[in-house]
């Protein structure tokens, strides 16, 4: 149960932060004022993603807060979540620089986490769903959560299903590859192609290392010949000079010496030097065919379409692969269908328990359903739900469902796509999420506009009929229609204020002998006159 809401800069939303009860509390006021804000909010807050729009204009980020009581749900999950706290917290907020934070009861947790969670705090019912209402899948979908039997029993078939289909993948690409020879041959090229260059998955990058290495010595080397050059240069030019200076009488004997000196250890210098260069004729030939061998291996990546080297040589270990178990296909193959005739069997037995509970189910709901639309105001109404096999396997089983009606005594059934109007769409919805509220664990209903299409007499029944759900679960109800704001336990009035530069939305609990905004709902003052004087 939702026992608190904080919301802050959210859209028109500055500050709002309340308590809520147990019981039917209503959210009305004039289109646009911000009614869908709150339940949006709360969406938010329960796993819809949020973007930067959702921010209030000329803020830097938005915080969405929910506090709910989970005693009386018993379930494990969430108690896990909370260390076995009877209290979850909810608390999302996001930047303008996108970034996000997620917690519950303080700890970071990520939006598949929290849509999960939220499946199990909140059902949302609101005109998509009456949509959806129309598709076989959402119809079937509807059945199934009225059982626990059968979601355990959809478990079961799903893991065979998923075996199944697993096993005809593995037929289909062995046939594809083995059946057909000229695919077979085609894999033998490709085999031989690559094989015939004996590539090596570290090759390529033990090759660029060593071209690397290679021209930093190359480099080396050309500035050790250049230094040497230039020392032979340096030696003639000196031993010239030590000549002149030894036949001057007026050079002194040690500056004489000096030279020598110079002369000498410039040889010396020189002779190491020399000794240490090499020729880099055969350097330059090996470092062209290391590039040779790189340029090799990218024409084999490309011609592939690999990005690199390892790539094409788990790709060459998969033709060698394909081609060796070419040998042993048939075997292979005859093992795979005996699998699959196995695993046909055991789908079939699981699916055909998972129609019997659907069957059981669909006889027991279809009175259940036609009662409350009577309460509803289908005072002639015959609703059936029929149940037929499909010639394949989906995910959901093998059967095709249909929802069929009769709102107009002496018409006959048929589906609800062909002859139920938005109204009577949004009843047929009331009327299943009724049928299952006394029997489900305790969930927060949003039912977003559900009276959409609907006025007179049939508002007063769903405001009944909410009225009913609201006994066993907490349930929350945007409406236009005061017949059924006049039923809530709790009302919420919302408006739009202008301050300044902004608009904000604001929302007020009401007391129980306010009825002003019922008086507003129904037209104003002026218009309970006119009603009263008629």
């Amino acid at each position: 149960m939702l026992v608190n809401l904080r919301i802050h800069n959210f859209i028109t939303i500055k500050e709002f932060d309340s308590e809520f009860f147990n019981g039917l509390s209503v959210f009305t006021g004039e289109s646009g004022a911000g009614k869908s804000v709150i339940f949006s909010a709360l969406y938010c807050i329960l796993a819809k993603p949020m973007s930067l729009n959702v921010i209030r204009p000329g803020c830097s980020y938005c915080e969405l807060e929910a506090e709910f009581n989970i005693s009386a749900l018993n379930n494990s999950f969430l108690n896990d979540l909370t260390d076995n706290d009877d209290t979850l917290i909810i608390y999302r907020k996001l930047l303008t620089n996108k970034k996000s934070v997620i917690k519950i009861n303080s700890q970071t947790i990520t939006q598949k986490v929290l849509k999960e969670v939220s499946s199990h705090l909140a059902i949302f019912i609101n005109q998509h769903e009456q949509l959806a209402l129309l598709k076989p899948s959402y119809q079937l979908e509807l059945i199934d959560k009225l059982d626990t039997k059968i979601s355990e029993q959809k478990i079961k078939y799903s893991n065979i299903y998923k075996t199944y289909l697993g096993i005809k993948i593995k037929i289909a690409n062995l046939n594809e590859t083995f059946t057909n020879p000229q695919q077979l041959d085609f894999f033998r090229y490709q085999y031989n192609d690559i094989s015939e260059h004996t590539f090596n998955k570290n090759e390529e990058l033990e090759l660029k290392q060593e071209k690397k290495d290679l021209l930093l010595k190359q480099k080396e080397i050309k500035n050790l010949n250049e230094i040497s050059s230039g020392l032979d240069l340096s030696m003639t030019q000196l031993t010239h000079i030590s000549s002149l200076m030894s036949q001057l009488e007026s050079i002194d004997e040690i500056a004489k010496k000096d030279i020598e000196n110079v002369v000498e250890k410039v040889a010396d210098l020189s002779f190491m030097i020399a000794s240490s260069s090499t020729p880099t004729a055969h350097m330059e030939s090996y470092i062209d065919k290391i590039q040779d061998r790189l340029n090799l291996i990218f024409t084999y990546c490309s011609k592939y379409k690999k990005l690199n080297l390892d790539q094409l040589c788990e790709f060459e270990k998969d033709l060698k692969k394909n081609i060796a178990s070419s040998e042993t296909f048939e075997a292979e193959l005859v093992q795979l269908n005996t699998k699959l005739r196995t695993t046909l069997d055991n789908l079939l037995l699981e699916a055909d328990k998972l129609t019997q509970l659907r069957h059981s189910q669909c006889k027991e709901i279809q009175t259940i359903i036609e009662d409350i639309l009577k309460r509803l105001g289908f005072n002639h109404v015959s609703f059936k739900i029929s149940l037929d096999k499909l010639d394949t396997f989906l995910v959901s089983g093998n059967d095709l469902i249909t929802f069929k009606i009769c709102i107009n005594k002496g018409a006959e059934l048929k589906p609800i796509n062909e002859s139920a109007s938005g109204g009577e769409l949004s009843r047929v919805l009331l009327a299943f999420y009724s049928a299952f509220s006394e029997n489900t664990e305790k969930k927060l209903f949003l039912f977003d506009e559900i009276d959409t299409g609907v006025g007179g007499i049939s508002a007063n029944a769903i405001g009944k009929e909410l009225s009913s759900i609201a006994m066993h679960q907490q349930v929350f109800c945007i409406t236009h229609l005061a017949q059924i704001a006049s039923l809530a336990d709790k009302h919420l009035a919302v408006s739009k204020k202008t301050l300044r530069n902004e608009t904000i939305t604001q929302i007020d609990y009401l007391e129980n002998d306010d009825n002003i905004e019922i008086v507003r709902m129904m037209g104003g003052k002026s218009f309970l006159k006119a009603v009263n004087k008629t």
